[in-house]
């Protein structure tokens, strides 16, 4: 349990961040806010690096924990972020390339999860290719409908697509 100071002092840090922010200039606070983003996405992408290497050596069993979801539960994820961490970093020690994906911010780490059922490594580069341009739901619905999960034609579809300007679903 947290001591009254502990909190108090844990809420005037607080109350001096957000006094700070506000002191800020427009441009300075656009900036800023464009930075704390990136960073928000590289630190995803290490903890999801970090848990599969935990994952890999083991350690939650050295701390007494049964399981992995148990290690992130006292971590502070709920149930359902435990869930889709662990399936990505799990994907990631089989395609690393899925990390350089998530760490360049090229898809979002709920597309990620979407398609680590469906990724190996005969299609990596393929599957790969078109999240960075879709909705997670969007990315769900063509893997599923996609026998070859993302073909070389649809592919290329996206890429000369983009190319010109064009998001996948706008039309010419």
């Amino acid at each position: 349990m947290k001591s009254e100071a502990e909190s108090v002092g844990k809420t005037s840090r607080v109350i001096e961040l957000l006094a700070t922010i506000r002191a800020k200039s427009d441009r300075a606070l656009w900036e800023d806010t464009r930075g704390a983003a990136g960073n928000e996405k590289k630190a995803q992408a290490l903890l999801i690096a970090h848990l599969a290497e935990v994952r890999l050596r083991r350690l939650y069993l050295d701390k007494g924990l049964g399981t992995m979801f148990a290690y992130c539960q006292q971590l502070g994820f709920a149930e359902n972020e435990i869930w889709l961490r662990l399936q990505v970093s799990s994907c990631c020690l089989k395609i690393p390339e899925l990390l350089e994906e998530l760490a360049a911010n090229s898809i979002s780490l709920t597309v990620a999860g979407k398609v680590c059922a469906h990724l190996n490594e005969s299609n990596k580069e393929s599957i790969l290719a078109f999240p960075r341009f879709l909705a997670a739901k969007a990315c769900a619905a063509r893997l599923h409908t996609s026998s070859t999960n993302c073909s070389a034609v649809s592919r290329t579809r996206i890429l000369r697509r983009t190319k010109r300007g064009l998001s996948p679903g706008e039309r010419e």
